[in-house]
């Protein structure tokens, strides 16, 4: 790839009129596009501002947005984001709030551009290392469509893993049916985050990222995944472990001079699947940076990222 790709965490992609619209974590959500999947070039960020109600629901510490989820339905684009406390010198917090904003074109030049954000959807409350860590930490928010497409959010970061839910028409979660417990691991510092539910085929698919994101070359993530034929699971992995139970088989991990790959997310278009993750790059100080590589699928229907090296089709 060529362009603007580095300083690019936590991508989620999306395709209209033949130009595709990249959006990733680094001082608010930026924007990147591009025509081919390679070369790409930087756009305004999503908010010139961040939004007015973060004061309230993230006041100590960086007031930063980040994690963003793009997805299409109900006529409209909507995103979904993350916020969290960071108060200085000491761990992040559990005070975390999931944000929605909308648009009518991934355009920033069309008349119609531009975002409408309509505040938090969920919100989680403690500190990382209290003595209750049952439940969620409201981040990493990602949207996949049910058989009758209707929107479902999914999302978490350690304590009791990821979560599922249903949203309502305006964007909101639906509290008529209680979230679902997808998957989660022994240990609070056994992380499991940013996860990405798609299908193929008569299963559902949960992709996850497990260990240490955001540490430079002390960084360990790598992509697990796991299946159900059902979308609110039980998913398991390959060799019939739960993911409730700290299963997932491993779909890409570092290789070569590609430190710590995940917080993905999954492009699909007609025969071609797209794998798309941020990595960190040894040779650029540890950076991180945009990685798209194709996603492939083994005799027995479970996915192996090209290129990682242990992969055997």
């Amino acid at each position: 790839m060529s362009g603007d790709t580095t300083w690019v965490h936590d991508p989620s992609i999306a395709r209209e009129d033949g130009t595709y619209h990249l959006y990733s974590t680094h001082d608010g959500i930026q924007h990147r596009t591009s025509t081919d999947l390679q070369h790409w070039t930087r756009a305004a960020p999503v908010f010139a501002e961040p939004p007015a109600w973060l004061t309230q629901e993230a006041p100590v510490g960086k007031g930063d947005i980040w994690a963003p989820d793009i997805s299409r339905w109900g006529g409209r684009w909507h995103l979904y984001y993350s916020t969290s406390e960071f108060p200085a010198g000491s761990l992040p917090t559990r005070n975390s709030a999931i944000g929605h904003a909308t648009a009518v074109t991934l355009d920033p030049s069309s008349p119609d551009g531009g975002w409408t954000d309509h505040g938090p959807v969920l919100r989680s409350r403690g500190q990382l290392l209290d003595a209750d860590r049952s439940g969620w930490n409201a981040i990493d928010p990602a949207v996949v469509l049910d058989d009758d497409d209707r929107p479902w959010l999914t999302w978490g970061s350690n304590y009791d893993g990821l979560f599922l839910q249903p949203l309502q028409p305006d964007g909101t979660l639906d509290p008529s049916v209680p979230p679902v417990n997808l998957a989660r691991r022994e240990l609070v510092t056994d992380n499991i985050e940013a996860p990405t539910i798609l299908k193929r085929g008569d299963w559902w698919y949960l992709f996850a990222s497990f260990d240490l994101c955001c540490f430079g070359m002390n960084s360990t993530y790598n992509v697990r995944v796991g299946r159900s034929a059902s979308l609110t699971g039980p998913y398991v992995d390959r060799d019939g472990r739960p993911m409730l139970d700290g299963g997932g088989t491993k779909v890409l991990a570092a290789y070569g001079n590609v430190l710590a790959p995940g917080h993905q997310t999954v492009l699909h278009e007609g025969d071609n699947w797209w794998l798309i993750h941020h990595w960190y790059n040894p040779a650029h100080d540890a950076r991180p940076e945009l990685g798209i590589r194709p996603l492939d699928w083994d005799a027995d229907g479970w996915p192996v990222a090209r290129g990682w090296s242990p992969a055997t089709l």
